[in-house]
């Protein structure tokens, strides 16, 4: 049932990636408030269902931007592994820790965005203050993601008719 739950939460927050976080664009760097999901998605549910969940929506969110095509999916797998990987000997408990550890993911999906510009096209030198900026402002939206959504999962609200 878990599972079901979140991958219609998948599909919400695509649905949210793609219509609203173009109006949340901050001098031409959009966010990505999929990383946030990803993280969560990969610390809160079995890994198989949330592997088998990131990929369908990086699959979906490559179909919306086409000149990226397998970009997302490979970069949210990348990402989901790399946070199974560490999540069990990060100390959870301190704010500043988990933080650091966010902004470095942020920092590593900009730093293979650039790499995948640098082979895809010739024009990767404007990305590169843009992406600066784009890791610190994806960071605060992903901490601040990251920490509503498990603060969502903790609060079991049930409303009574």
């Amino acid at each position: 049932m878990r599972t079901v739950k979140m991958a219609i939460w998948a599909i919400v927050a695509l649905y949210v990636q793609v219509l609203i976080a173009p109006s949340l664009t901050l001098w031409r760097v959009m966010p990505e408030l999929l990383l946030p999901f990803v993280v969560y998605l990969i610390i809160s549910t079995a890994p198989s269902a949330a592997y088998s969940i990131i990929f369908f929506l990086g699959i979906a969110y490559d179909l919306t931007t086409p000149l990226q095509m397998g970009w997302h999916t490979f970069s949210f797998l990348l990402i989901a592994l790399l946070v199974q990987l560490v999540h069990r000997s990060i100390n959870k408990h301190k704010f500043a820790i988990v933080a650091l550890s966010l902004i470095m993911l942020n920092g590593l999906y900009y730093l293979l965005m650039i790499l995948y510009f640098l082979l895809a096209s010739s024009h990767w030198k404007e990305l590169v203050t843009p992406a600066l900026f784009a890791v610190l402002y994806n960071s605060c939206i992903t901490i601040i993601g990251v920490y509503l959504l498990l603060v969502i999962d903790k609060l079991r609200l049930s409303i009574d008719v």
